[in-house]
């Protein structure tokens, strides 16, 4: 742990890469998300509701993929 004396720059913690299956959910999300933004744009209201529970879903999956991946500090990006 850093201290109030250290440079932050000493204690960057290196990643390892994410798994592919977590890569493509976060991008099915991302999709998703898109989705919901250009409906709205498009004022159908309907198909944004409809794709934001299907965004909703895709999240609590990926969540659930994290957790078993043990990839908890990902989950806030």
């Amino acid at each position: 742990m850093p201290h109030k004396y250290s440079s932050p720059d000493e204690f960057v913690r290196e990643r390892n890469p994410l798994p592919e299956d977590v890569i493509e959910l976060q991008k099915r999300v991302r999709l998703i998300f898109q989705s919901v933004e250009d409906a709205v744009g498009q004022r159908d209201f309907a198909k944004a509701r409809q794709l934001s529970e299907a965004e909703r879903t895709e999240r609590w999956k990926l969540r659930s993929l994290y957790q078993r991946r043990g990839l908890r500090d990902w989950l806030y990006e």
